[in-house]
């Protein structure tokens, strides 16, 4: 399980990605992005999570964030028949009312393989002759 963590933003810091660190192709991965308020004043911030770079599962969710608080952003995906990494994004809103980018952080989730198919025999337990 790997995490790579870009460092505190201006105003907050994602502090954490909650997601299996592996799973199987079709199954539903469930993530939560954890943002820290690191200001001295409440935030308005937004969450984006997506993986691979091109597909956003977590989109724009909004929400007030005390200082020093966390608040937490969950969303989910299928997951497809390859690795990928996930990747947390937060924004705030700035006084002129544009969101700002401030802070990053991704997870890989790897592929399960699916176990052996199990073979344990075969039998014929009746037949009839032509």
């Amino acid at each position: 399980m790997e995490k790579i963590i870009v460092g505190a933003g201006t105003y907050t810091d994602v502090v954490d990605i909650v997601a299996p660190s592996s799973a199987a192709a079709g199954e539903t991965v469930s993530v939560t992005i954890k943002i820290k308020n690191i200001h001295s004043a409440s935030v308005y911030v937004a969450a984006v999570g997506v993986y691979d770079s091109e597909v956003r599962f977590i989109d724009w969710l909004m929400a007030w964030i005390s200082p020093g608080a966390t608040k937490s952003f969950s969303g989910s995906f299928v997951m497809p028949n390859k690795n990928v990494t996930i990747h947390g994004y937060s924004y705030y809103q700035d006084i002129d009312g544009y969101w700002r980018y401030d802070d990053e952080m991704s997870k890989n989730v790897t592929l399960q393989a699916l176990p052996s198919p199990e073979f344990s025999g075969f039998a014929v337990n009746d037949y009839s002759t032509i």
